[in-house]
């Protein structure tokens, strides 16, 4: 995920509204995606193999809990996003496996930085549990805050096992420490647009006291949990974020605002990766006129914009659009030559933008 504070000032300007915020009690959010494996591998990585099955397939007693095993054959991992200056707090249940296991198994974890290559934690535990027992482990380390990491990944290998019984995982947790954050800012405004089928975000906000930390940037299918896709730390009063990699069909999108009072939510931005998939200008360049080609799924209104690099509005018009295919044009006659923005939305989750030159 690459981030950006340096997008031209329209996406700046695009799509204001008022903010809805949700507060609610102190509470750290785990930044890892599907981290008790009850989606099965969704999110997790493997440079060999991951297994994952009920808990009562090792020697445990629930059939509904979806565990994982290290063993000679097996480990994953997964990059989360992080902000320089935090502490972060990490831990998981381990248990040796019930039945055919040698007596003293084990694995090891690493938090690697993956701009950097440092490695913040490195530990090897073994388990020699003769019932089924999880035992809890928890660990803690701090991001510098001049190190180049907006990402790390956390990545569980073998260490010790001989078979392919080995140690059941589960329960991953990975977190900032709610004490070491403190954002006591107000957001004055929270936009999104489809460029060029990447979702960018921008949003301005007060930063009212010096010890502000970061925003957590959320995505979600649309009848889908909230997961973390990136951290921006607070520096300033204009903020931006891409995500390249945008769900099919529906996005929403949400920023989390953690304080020692608690959180704060922002509103909900939708945007449909499939409608700006369907969406297409011609010719670019362009000399006196730039059409465009829509597909949509309803019938409904429009706005069809032209922005100029400064924000400025330099045409505007509405279009009614069929189901179907709907194709339409702009008389850019008289546009000086450069470059410019059409932008196509209808404000219920198309917001579709695209750069074009005028010859």
């Amino acid at each position: 995920m690459k981030t950006t504070n340096t997008l031209p000032k329209i996406f700046a300007l695009l799509l204001s509204g008022g903010l809805a915020l949700i507060s609610t009690g102190v509470s750290a959010q785990n930044l890892l995606n599907n981290p008790g494996f009850q989606n099965g591998s969704a999110g997790w990585s493997t440079g060999c193999s991951i297994e994952i099955y009920p808990e009562n397939v090792y020697g445990g007693s629930s059939s509904s809990n979806y565990v994982t095993e290290i063993d000679v054959e097996r480990c994953f991992n997964q990059e989360v996003a992080v902000s320089p200056g935090n502490i972060y707090d990490f831990g998981y249940k381990a248990s040796r496996r019930q039945g055919s296991t040698p007596a003293t198994v084990g694995m090891t974890v690493t938090i690697t930085g993956v701009q950097s290559g440092v490695q913040y934690l490195n530990i090897s535990k073994t388990y020699t549990n003769t019932t089924w027992a999880y035992t809890t482990e928890s660990f803690s380390f701090t991001l510098p805050s001049n190190s180049i990491d907006t990402r790390v990944n956390i990545t569980f290998s073998n260490y010790l096992t001989t078979g392919t019984y080995g140690t059941i995982i589960d329960d991953i947790n990975f977190n900032v420490d709610p004490q070491s954050s403190v954002l006591p800012v107000k957001l004055i405004s929270f936009s999104g647009d489809i460029k060029n089928n990447t979702a960018v975000l921008n949003w301005t906000a007060t930063n009212e006291d010096k010890d502000g930390k970061y925003f957590i940037i959320e995505r979600a299918a649309a009848q889908g949990a909230f997961d973390s896709i990136g951290v921006l730390a607070v520096t300033g009063t204009r903020y931006s974020f891409i995500d390249l990699k945008m769900l099919s069909g529906s996005n929403n999108y949400r920023l989390k605002m953690l304080s020692m009072a608690g959180y704060t939510y922002s509103k909900v931005i939708k945007m449909d990766a499939a409608i700006a998939a369907s969406v297409q200008i011609y010719p670019n360049p362009a000399t006196s006129s730039i059409g465009f080609k829509l597909t949509s799924t309803t019938k409904k209104v429009a706005n069809v914009q032209i922005y100029s690099l400064s924000g400025s509005v330099v045409d505007l018009k509405q279009v009614q659009l069929n189901v179907g295919l709907n194709t339409g044009t702009l008389d850019i006659t008289a546009l000086h030559p450069g470059a410019f923005f059409l932008k196509i939305s209808d404000g219920n989750g198309m917001n579709y933008a695209q750069q074009f030159c005028k010859k």
